[in-house]
This record gives structure tokens, sequence and C-alpha cells, in this order.
């Protein structure tokens, strides 16, 4: 998403995707969204339709994808939310927070800056951000935690290992 915004993923018990796009901001109609469906999933792509200079644009992304699905997100900045899914799930964000729960599977994700949370989920996988702290808490799983700017906090989780030298609770 090379515009930026918010992103919110859900599972749902329906076997396709459906994807609710709202742009505001004063470079609203320079904005292009596309839905494409290679043969490896679906697609969301955003871009500007000029490109060269300043944009000023918000952007939310409601998707609701099946219960089982593998997510792969990069945004230009903008919170990320994933809720209900099993699957191998990455991605990252230029700035923003993203909030993890109910997840089954794998994660990667990372943030310029934002804090973390995972949440109640049974999961492997990394973890980090430049800015904020990282939250893991009712997890199962080996997954780790990093911060540049923040602490990792874990709680009720199993095999947790975070890479900072401090700051647990």
């Amino acid at each position: 998403m090379n515009t930026g915004g918010s992103v919110s993923i859900t599972g749902w018990d329906k076997n396709e995707v459906v994807v609710d796009a709202s742009i505001n901001g004063q470079d609203k109609d320079n904005c292009r969204v596309e839905v494409n469906q290679p043969s490896s999933g679906i697609e969301i792509r955003s871009t500007y339709k000029d490109e060269f200079g300043s944009h000023n644009g918000r952007s939310h992304y409601e998707i609701k994808v099946p219960k089982k699905f593998n997510i792969m997100l990069q945004t230009m900045g903008g919170g990320i939310e994933i809720s209900e899914v099993e699957g191998k799930m990455t991605g990252r964000t230029m700035g923003g927070r993203i909030d993890l729960s109910n997840l089954k599977g794998y994660v990667e994700f990372s943030t310029m800056g934002g804090g973390i949370s995972l949440t109640d989920s049974e999961i492997d996988g990394k973890l980090s951000t430049m800015g904020g702290n990282v939250l893991i808490e009712n997890v199962k799983g080996n997954i780790s935690g990093s911060t540049m700017g923040g602490k990792v906090i874990s709680r009720n989780v199993d095999q947790v290992s975070d890479q900072t030298s401090e700051n647990n609770e």
C-alpha cells in the first residue's frame, strides 16, 4: 500500500475475501485502489495517480478473509490490526501500531515507529519495532520481541524470548 493507511483484517467463516476501502483527505481523488486475483491469492494495491510530490490522503481498509489464510502486508504508514486468522502472516509498516489477536500459525511483523501487541494466540514468530513497547500476552508458542525504544513485556506466555537486555515483567 504505497499510499499508506490503516489496515484491519479479520478472519470469518466464508471462503471469500471482502475489501472495504475508505479514502479521505485532500488527495482522495488522486488515490487508486486495485484488487487483483493472481493465482497465488488476492492482491490489494493502493497508489497515487500522480506519483510525484507530497500527498495528503487518509485511507482505511477493512478486509475480511477466510479463517485459514496467509497474509503478506506492506504499507507506507498506518496501523495494522489482524484477528481470528490461522496461517503465515508477515508484514511491515513504516510507522504505526500493530495489534494482533486470536491468531494461529506464524507471524513476522515490524514497524519503524509504534507499539506492537500480540494477545490470545497460539503462534511462533518475530515482532520488532524501532520505537514503542512490545506486549506479548496469553500466547503459546516460540515468539521473540524486540524494540529499540521501549520495553518487551510478556505476561502468561509459553516460550517467549526477547532481544532486550532488561524490561521483562
